[in-house]
């Protein structure tokens, strides 16, 4: 009977035990990783949506302020429009007359441009597409 057994050697335990814990490890250093990530994504995703809400409370208190700046706005540009030829061709002969022109033409012309960068910033912070009238 005994030549039918086959002896098996004991396995050595010493060295499977320090590869079981460096699998172990590894796999716990990838668990950690894993679980910084989900985190980093969250905190991004929080910080997205807390950055869009800042953005939708902003663009509602400039659109609330558009109808003061748009008037005040239109109480300069409009009245320039109609002093610039009045300067233009009334003043003749004047000193004054190209000083004035080019405050006229800069209070106009800037009171317009600000009118309109003010629009062009409240579409760029509009969460969706908007149209102004």
């Amino acid at each position: 009977m005994s030549d039918n057994v086959i002896p098996f050697e004991k396995p050595n335990k010493s060295a499977a035990v320090p590869a079981a814990k460096a699998q172990i490890e590894h796999k716990a250093a990838l668990d950690r990783a894993k679980a910084k990530a989900t985190v980093g994504a969250a905190v991004g995703k929080a910080g997205v949506g807390l950055l869009s809400t800042v953005r939708y409370v902003v663009f509602l208190l400039l659109l609330w302020m558009r109808p003061p700046v748009r008037f005040i706005s239109n109480l300069i540009t409009i009245p320039m429009m109609f002093t610039i030829p009045m300067l233009y061709f009334g003043m003749t002969g004047s000193p004054q007359k190209t000083m004035m022109l080019t405050w006229a033409i800069s209070a106009g012309f800037g009171a317009f441009v600000l009118s309109w960068f003010y629009d062009v910033l409240l579409t760029r912070l509009s969460p969706e597409p908007v149209f102004f009238n």
